[in-house]
């Protein structure tokens, strides 16, 4: 990697964060434990946030699916890399309500791709920028078949 990167990770769990660590003990990145389910929850703003079986976990329980997604974007300066189970949450509808609720975040544009390597696994890319992938136009795109089961 670039050695001009800086990298920074973040969970609320403690014990996930001790994980990372032990199996990638060479990695250098800082981590910090913090609860992106809060409301206007501050996070470091970043040039590229990427998750990636994160979101799918997090209940729709007194909104936090929606603070999360809101505090990703809010932190967000060019673009954001979700890959996530596309199953558990309508991710589309909330990106969409968020974008259009906020003057702020008009300027992103949603695309989608399928990994070259698994084709069964498909990222959502939120970017500021034209970017040279498919735009994601509606939620089959990314179900392919595949039943929607939100919680």
């Amino acid at each position: 990697m670039n050695k001009k990167f800086r990298l920074f990770g973040i969970d609320r769990s403690s014990k996930q964060i001790k994980t990372l660590k032990k199996r990638h003990p060479n990695l250098k990145v800082s981590l910090k434990i913090k609860d992106i389910t809060k409301r206007n929850y501050k996070i470091q703003n970043a040039d590229l946030i990427y998750t990636q079986a994160v979101l799918m976990h997090i209940s729709e329980t007194k909104n936090r699916f929606n603070y999360a997604l809101h505090n990703i974007l809010k932190s967000s300066k060019n673009h954001i890399i979700f890959i996530e189970n596309w199953k558990s949450h309508h991710f589309l509808d909330e990106i969409n309500k968020i974008i259009k609720n906020n003057q702020r975040f008009k300027s992103y544009k949603i695309y989608f791709i399928k990994l070259y390597k698994d084709r069964s696994v498909k990222a959502v890319i939120l970017s500021k920028s034209i970017l040279p992938f498919p735009k994601l136009i509606n939620y089959d795109q990314l179900l392919q078949g595949e039943s929607l089961r939100t919680h």
